[in-house]
């Protein structure tokens, strides 16, 4: 029976608050997990890095679950493309801390690449069986990426598949997720395990459509929803295309997008999407 688990999260804190800076569906997913997960008696520590001076150690979440803030290169907020260099210092203060606390973990669960990476390194010296849950990966992003996007890292190709080869388990969240780890990195079908996200029914419940729609002054007409952060690769700007050809067809379909800048470009995204849709007079 698993007693204690630490979840490894280098380069986003479950403590931001959604919307800020990169901060986004992992941070909650991350934070609630780890509150459910405490909530049927299991200790959770989540290792973060200390991107601010005036972090302190530790922050006390709940009874059983604690967020441990990591020094990891320079105290301060860094972009998730340059955090790669940091990885071996993040990691060796990682192992110490849970040696000098006697950190008795069951499981290493690792979110993303560079953590899973970590947690290559902290189940060897540990001796501690890791999961790994990669959220989103290199080669499928490329696969869709926008003409002016970057391509995914030699870096992070490799990690990951070297973090799919040396772990106990990979979590996938969907069946197509698991596809692409079996088709386009070769994971062991024997160590692919599926877990869907929860959610939250005093959050995501139904409701009464009309009365959303009076009191958000929506009227009747067709509604094309873009729930998401104000990011290039969130697809914003393929949700206004869309709209903009299917308008053609529907004339009085109108786009409503949900969220707000985030991000280093997240403003520059913004203005850029305003302007296109000016143009399309939408």
């Amino acid at each position: 029976m698993i007693s204690s688990v630490g979840y490894l999260s280098l380069h986003t804190s479950p403590l931001l608050t959604p919307g800020s800076g990169d901060a986004g569906g992992m941070n909650v997913y991350i934070d609630e997990l780890a509150r459910e997960i405490g909530a049927r008696g299991v200790g959770v520590d989540v290792y973060t890095r200390r991107d601010d001076p005036d972090l302190p150690d530790e922050v006390r979440v709940t009874d059983r679950y604690r967020v441990i803030h990591i020094d990891g290169g320079p105290r301060e907020r860094l972009a998730v493309g340059d955090l790669a260099e940091h990885v071996p210092a993040f990691t060796e203060a990682a192992i110490r801390f849970a040696t000098e606390e006697g950190c008795d973990y069951d499981l290493i669960h690792s979110h993303y690449w560079l953590s899973g990476r970590v947690g290559l390194v902290m189940k060897e010296a540990l001796g501690i069986p890791l999961a790994n849950s990669f959220h989103t990966l290199g080669r499928v992003k490329d696969l869709t990426r926008r003409p002016d996007d970057q391509p995914s890292s030699p870096v992070r190709i490799r990690t990951e598949q070297e973090v799919i080869a040396g772990s106990d388990c990979v979590i996938s969240s969907t069946p197509a997720e698991a596809k692409d780890l079996l088709e386009h990195y070769g994971a062991d079908p024997t160590r692919l395990c599926m877990n869907p996200p929860g959610i939250s029914h005093e959050v995501f419940h139904p409701g009464d459509n009309e009365a959303a729609r009076e009191r958000l002054g929506l009227g009747e007409g067709p509604i094309a929803l873009f729930v998401g952060r104000i990011q290039p690769l969130k697809g914003a700007d393929v949700a206004l295309e869309a709209v903009a050809m299917a308008r053609k067809q529907i004339p009085d379909l109108r786009l409503l997008v949900v969220g707000g800048p985030s991000g280093i470009v997240g403003h520059e995204e913004a203005e850029r999407l305003h302007a296109r849709a000016e143009e399309a007079d939408l």
